[in-house]
């Protein structure tokens, strides 16, 4: 038996998100209930590769550079935003996602980027840049 909080095995199966037959499986219970349960098993993950072939169509025809750190970001935030398929919950199942990060790690000798939502809606709040010190000698 695996470790959860208090009742969230019953609130999933009071949801129908899990039948109470085999072991409990948090993501399984996310990705096949919901408003996004009509993508199929999986469907926040089959939206996510759906929006990275997407990005990977723009880069393969010059439409997207790989050194274009402001493209890519925005196309991810819009991922990350994305409500449609489950990525991002707005009171989905009864609660909201509470933040998202983005990162962009350049080659080595350039300074990585890392932005995160301050608020508690990803949807409705801009991402702040975040700087990190380096680690000293």
């Amino acid at each position: 038996h695996i470790s959860t909080s208090a009742g969230l095995e019953q609130l999933c199966q009071q949801r129908g998100w899990w039948d109470g037959e085999g072991p409990f499986d948090w993501k399984r219970a996310l990705s096949s209930g919901g408003g996004h349960a009509s993508l199929g098993v999986c469907g926040r993950e089959k939206a996510g590769q759906q929006h990275l072939a997407t990005m990977a169509a723009a880069a393969a025809a010059g439409e997207l550079g790989a050194g274009d750190a402001r493209g890519w970001l925005e196309r991810m935030a819009a991922v990350l935003r994305d409500e449609t398929s489950g990525i991002c919950f707005r009171d989905l199942h009864g609660f909201t996602s509470t933040g998202s990060q983005l990162s962009w790690i350049p080659p080595p000798g350039e300074q990585a980027s890392h932005l995160f939502t301050c608020a508690s809606d990803p949807v409705e709040t801009s991402y702040k840049r975040f700087a990190f010190p380096t680690a000293a000698a």
